[in-house]
């Protein structure tokens, strides 16, 4: 689903996409179901495992984060910006999340906000933010919408 929602959005039909990722988000959090009492801690095929669960819960992050730019493109950033900040107290260290948010916060008029999002993507975790410095990479290798790609050009135009 999230390779589904990734090709509708480079085709441009971001509400299908948004849909997808949704969808992309709710496969991740079922991907788990609940754990047998034989399988609990054993690492069975249902996903008990810590490795597992991780990637379920890193897969719900990054689908939940590509849901909320696709709702920017779609125009809605004050929606958009509620999304992201539930994903950024559930995944803290999504560098993804909260280099939108800066972009969202400067353009809605919160400087201080946008900044303190942005040195805690800096500063906080470990993958840093230095790629999205470069308005090619998150165009084309990290696939953000326009809209959110160029409000984060214009943020750190400033900053």
């Amino acid at each position: 689903l999230n390779q589904r929602a990734n090709a509708l959005a480079k085709s441009g039909d971001w509400a299908a996409a948004r849909l997808a990722y949704l969808q992309s988000a709710q496969g991740f959090r079922d991907a788990g179901g609940k754990p047998s009492a034989r399988g609990a801690g054993a690492g069975n095929a249902r996903g008990s495992s810590p490795s597992f669960a991780k990637f379920r819960a890193d897969g719900v992050a990054f689908a939940s984060a590509n849901a909320a730019l696709a709702l920017a493109e779609l125009g809605d950033l004050r929606g958009a910006e509620l999304e992201l900040r539930a994903v950024s107290r559930r995944a803290p260290g999504l560098v993804d999340a909260r280099a939108a948010l800066a972009a969202l916060y400067w353009a809605s008029g919160r400087p201080d906000d946008a900044e303190r999002e942005w040195e805690y993507a800096c500063d906080n975790i470990d993958v840093g933010c230095a790629k999205y410095r470069d308005n090619r990479w998150v165009a084309e290798t990290r696939r953000w919408p326009p809209a959110m790609a160029e409000l984060l050009r214009r943020f750190l135009s400033v900053s």
